[in-house]
């Protein structure tokens, strides 16, 4: 009999193998940083569990992620008006 957790080593990634999920996803750019802070929101998580030094996040929750596009800012906030 095989264990669960041996049987499914591909549902785990690292961080930079999320982020390039993500950025092929969303067509741009998106940091292995921010993969980490998807772990610690609030609203809708993506779970992730820690082995030996190295962080995992699950396959399912990084494909179902979204992410919004930050509204562009002015470089000059003074012209708005």
């Amino acid at each position: 009999m095989t264990n669960k957790k041996a049987a499914a080593p591909d549902k785990w990634m690292g961080a930079r193998d999320a982020a390039q999920v993500l950025s092929d996803k969303h067509k741009r750019p998106i940091p292995p940083k921010y993969v980490r802070r998807l772990s610690q929101r609030k609203n809708q998580p993506v779970r992730s569990k820690v082995v030996g030094d190295r962080v995992l996040y699950h396959r399912d929750d990084i494909g179902a992620a979204t992410i919004k596009q930050r509204a562009a800012t002015d470089a000059n906030p003074d012209e708005r008006a």
